[in-house]
């Protein structure tokens, strides 16, 4: 984690100054921007449009509730303390880097889903690894003890990020490298956490064994609750599609 970390950083580090001293987008920016609106269709962009969603702020609290209420069941209070580190940061980090670097955003009347505020780096991309990535890595060190599980953990982890990831680029609210950028950052914060984790609540509570087949029934509420709560949300409030993520500018509704 340290290794994966260190390298993020210093790798995000060098990739915001290029950000920051070049004269508006860059050349790799425009080509894979023309391209994601070339391929624009209208099955596609109701996909990268739920996408986008996943990673709105209300469906992260309403995500990071069920899981505290998940991991407390579970006995893990430390790992449900780090969620709400993981969000917290993420709101914090964000605004002070884009605050930073203040890079404008792509050409918004061209967008599917408009965005305000500063773009890099892409906040929905470094919020997939930062509340997913989160979630995914605690079940691979506290819970899951088979390879297949462990490796489907890990290849949700990365379908999600790199889902959410493209969905901004193809949705014209970000440049390509806004979301190379919140990659980058969210696998630091992500190995940071994950030390977290492993420092203090990776030993199985006394018990636990005994009582895991009774707490299943728990968890399975829990995650269903959570995802009735994201099927409702845009039911009553149907602007919480057009929402920013955490740490990024709120949409305001209707401006889609």
């Amino acid at each position: 984690m340290l290794i994966a970390g260190g390298s993020s950083v210093l790798a995000f580090l060098l990739l915001a100054a290029v950000v920051s001293q070049a004269n508006g987008p860059l050349q790799v920016d425009l080509m894979l921007s023309a391209l994601a609106s070339e391929m624009r269709n209208p099955t596609l962009d109701q996909l990268m449009i739920d996408a986008s969603y996943l990673c709105v702020w209300q469906v992260l609290v309403a995500g990071g509730v069920a899981a505290s209420l998940w991991l407390l069941a579970w006995r893990r209070w430390f790992a449900a303390v780090v969620i709400w580190v993981s969000l917290a940061g993420n709101s914090l980090i964000l605004w002070a880097i884009k605050s930073v670097v203040a890079r404008p955003r792509p050409d918004q009347v061209q967008a599917l889903l408009p965005a305000s505020g500063y773009s890099f780096p892409s906040g929905h991309t470094f919020s997939s690894l930062a509340f997913y990535g989160l979630l995914g890595l605690m079940l691979l060190l506290l819970s899951f003890r088979s390879g297949l599980l462990r490796s489907a953990a890990a290849l949700g982890i990365a379908a999600i990020s790199s889902l959410v990831g493209l969905s901004r680029v193809y949705v014209g609210a970000h440049w390509p490298t806004d979301v190379l950028g919140g990659w980058l950052l969210g696998i630091a914060w992500l190995s940071l956490l994950g030390l977290l984790i492993v420092r203090g609540g990776r030993t199985q509570p006394k018990g636990e064994t005994s009582h895991r087949t009774a707490m299943l029934g728990s968890r399975l509420l829990v995650f269903c609750v959570w995802c009735l709560a994201i099927i409702a949300l845009p039911v009553f409030d149907p602007g919480v599609r057009l929402s920013g993520s955490v740490g990024e500018t709120p949409i305001p509704i209707g401006s889609r």
